[in-house]
């Protein structure tokens, strides 16, 4: 995705955010027994939190599901680095 595509949707994201924060500013019970028995929270907090927690949780998957990329990567680089040494080698003694 270009810079430009990544900066459009990040700003229709921050809107759509500042949108909710806005225009759901009344306050809603909130039940989450056993921790709390009820509280009055404001509707958007309760959204906005639901977006944090999601964004936290994809981004713990993704880097889980990079393990295996990244340890490949890291395998390659060693390879990389031990055949230029071998072949720096072969340089010199020629």
């Amino acid at each position: 995705m270009s810079a430009l595509g990544k900066a459009l949707v990040t700003i229709l994201f921050v809107i759509i955010i500042f949108w909710i924060a806005v225009f759901n500013r009344e306050s809603v019970d909130f039940s989450a027994y056993p921790f709390i028995e009820t509280a009055q929270v404001p509707l958007a907090l309760i959204i906005m939190s639901a977006v944090f927690t999601g964004f936290i949780w994809g981004a713990v998957i993704m880097w889980l599901n990079g393990g295996t990329t990244r340890s490949e990567a890291r395998r390659l680089r060693r390879e990389v680095k031990s055949l230029e040494q071998e072949n720096h080698k072969k340089d010199v003694v020629i």
